[in-house]
């Protein structure tokens, strides 16, 4: 869509078509909501929505197939109407991601490679609140201990953390969370 056809539209409540998946901090789905999205603002990078939820992201002029008005939701001066997307959007905490579609069409969730923001800041606090003692991947509930190995390795390989990774075989066989260094730290006081 060209950007002086979608600016007419900024300010319209859209509904997304497809409709975006929702995944919880695991990757598993939730139920769809077909909730409004805001068209905040458009500018050279292209059209910035944002959902009920306060998730903004950014669609580029290519991702837009088309707008279509919804008149019968429209009143009182607030504007309603659908977009019909080039990109399926999975949202994910406050993570959105998208991947390429033919127009309007739903596809599968596009899950993650690793589990979200939620588990970083599980294991980060954990390090914070009780320094010296070392985080197994068994010691941060609610996450699967293969996930919080690889986020262990991550944040290793990333300077937030120190860490004692095993390795064999060209593979992680065991990881222990040792130690919060300081852009950890900043990274917890950040987002935490």
């Amino acid at each position: 869509m060209k950007k002086d056809q979608i600016i007419k539209n900024v300010g319209a409540r859209v509904q997304l078509i497809p409709i975006a998946h929702r995944l919880d901090e695991r990757g598993r789905s939730l139920d769809k909501s077909d909730d409004d999205w805001l068209i905040e603002a458009v500018d050279d990078r292209g059209v910035h929505i944002s959902d009920n939820n306060g998730l903004t992201t950014a669609l580029g002029f290519d991702h837009i197939h088309d707008f279509t008005s919804n008149p019968s939701r429209s009143k009182d001066g607030e504007r309603f109407g659908f977009l019909t997307l080039t990109v399926q959007l999975t949202t994910q905490g406050r993570d959105v991601r998208m991947k390429p579609t033919q127009p309007g069409k739903t596809i599968p969730p596009d899950r993650p490679l690793y589990p979200s923001h939620s588990l970083r800041l599980a294991l980060f606090r954990k390090l914070h609140d009780l320094p010296g003692v070392v985080v197994h991947p068994t010691d941060v509930p609610g996450f699967e201990p293969q996930d919080v190995t690889n986020e262990i390795v991550r944040a290793k390989a990333e300077g937030l953390i120190e860490a004692a990774i095993l390795k064999g075989d060209g593979r992680v066989l065991a990881a222990e969370a040792l130690k919060l260094l300081k852009p950890g730290a900043e990274w917890l006081r950040r987002e935490g």
